[in-house]
């Protein structure tokens, strides 16, 4: 205990760390106001619900495909300048959210801020990777996603809060303040870990890209298809709601429950992908998460259901945690940020297939059937994993 007590600070004293994970979680918070009602917002500026699926679609899109031209930024001009200006733009783009008054508008700046975001994202990760020990990583992450779950959780709690006092609008004039701050704190405090920098070259990245990177994007690729499947898909509320019979404050309670299990959870699982691998620990938290979301299925007591999600919820950081540490592992510091790029966009393009291939399942073989074919993608891609593994072993290259 108290060597686990002594790493989690040790994180918090790495400035980059602490605060990464800190303006997270101070612009998750704002985000997290408005974004749980987002659709309705969209509908009082009069969308349809066809069109509210547009917008996300939009939204989704655009924060996949940037993320590629976000990595080759980074590799070109450094992780912290590619975090730091992206983030003064949302001061803009958040403003003239409030100000819009129509849903076309308010998508037009939602998704073009998302595609700023997106730009940052394999910086995010890069700057937390280079600024640690390799074999830190999984807490470094651990650390960051504690600042991303805490955002969320109170984000939720302050809108439902403010919602009942001010308009929509002033959210997003609120999300735009905590975005100059955050903005001035990155400038001023984050240090630059990318200073060997060279010009794109196509000979250059193919160079760096080995048989068990590819075989590792394979794996993302299941790993994101699962998980649309499950925690991030629609199909865990619609079963409470349609077979469990829970209302929509009981299934919020669920998911409160799911957040508050992240926040403890984040921290704990960084230190377990320190000890025992990442490689390990990712093709068993994916299959255990969905083995434990069908396990869900067959019990009807609230009480199961908040256990249910507290565990469901552990085993997905443990995942994603591993994840991050293994992906950045087997990515090359001088094409780290491409290789991140490329990672995430094509995680989010072909995962996004998951609801489509849930909605099947669920129309032909019932509303549990989701969560089955979850299983058999995770332990695919535990599989690949463990190729990933053996590509290593045979290479004599270590990996986490």
């Amino acid at each position: 205990m108290k060597s686990f007590i002594l790493d989690i600070w040790s994180m918090l004293k790495n400035r980059n760390v602490f605060i990464v994970s800190f303006t997270f979680f101070l612009v998750i918070t704002g985000v997290f106001s408005w974004f749980p009602v987002l659709p309705l917002r969209l509908r009082e500026l009069g969308a349809n619900d066809v069109q509210v699926g547009l917008t996300y679609a939009f939204l989704g899109l655009a924060f996949t495909l940037f993320q590629v031209i976000g990595g080759l930024m980074s590799d070109r001009w450094g992780r912290k300048k590619i975090i730091v200006w992206p983030t003064y733009t949302f001061i803009i783009f958040y403003t003239l959210c409030g100000f819009a008054g129509d849903w076309k508008t308010l998508t037009l700046w939602m998704v073009i801020a998302d595609s700023f975001s997106a730009l940052q994202m394999p910086s995010f990760s890069a700057i937390t990777a280079e600024s640690v020990p390799e074999e830190k990583r999984g807490s470094a992450f651990g650390v960051i996603w504690f600042g991303l779950a805490l955002g969320m959780t109170t984000g939720s709690a302050l809108g439902a809060l403010l919602l009942k006092y001010f308009s929509f609008n002033v959210l997003f004039y609120i999300t735009a303040v905590i975005f100059a701050v955050c903005a001035v704190l990155r400038h001023v405090y984050l240090k630059e870990t990318h200073m060997e920098r060279a010009t794109f070259s196509l000979k250059g990245l193919t160079g760096s890209i080995s048989k068990a990177y590819l075989l590792f994007i394979g794996a993302g690729i299941l790993f994101a298809i699962t998980f649309n499947l499950t925690h991030w898909g629609p199909f865990v509320t619609l079963f409470a709601s349609d077979i469990q019979k829970y209302n929509m404050m009981e299934i919020q309670m669920l998911f409160m429950v799911s957040g508050i299990s992240a926040i403890v959870s984040s921290l704990i699982a960084g230190r377990l992908v320190d000890r025992f691998g990442a490689l390990r620990l990712m093709g068993g938290g994916v299959i255990f998460h969905c083995i434990i979301v069908i396990i869900w299925t067959f019990f009807h007591a609230f009480w199961i259901s908040v256990i249910c999600f507290s565990l469901f919820r552990f085993c997905f950081q443990v995942a994603f945690i591993s994840y991050e540490a293994l992906l950045n592992k087997l990515c090359p510091q001088g094409q780290r940020g491409t290789l991140v790029g490329i990672a995430g966009s094509l995680n989010g393009a072909l995962g996004a297939s998951g609801p489509v291939i849930g909605s099947s399942l669920k129309v032909s073989y019932g509303p549990a059937a989701p969560f089955y074919g979850a299983l058999g993608f995770a332990v695919a891609s535990a599989v690949m994993v463990a190729l990933v593994s053996r590509e290593s072993q045979e290479k004599k290259e270590p990996v986490v």
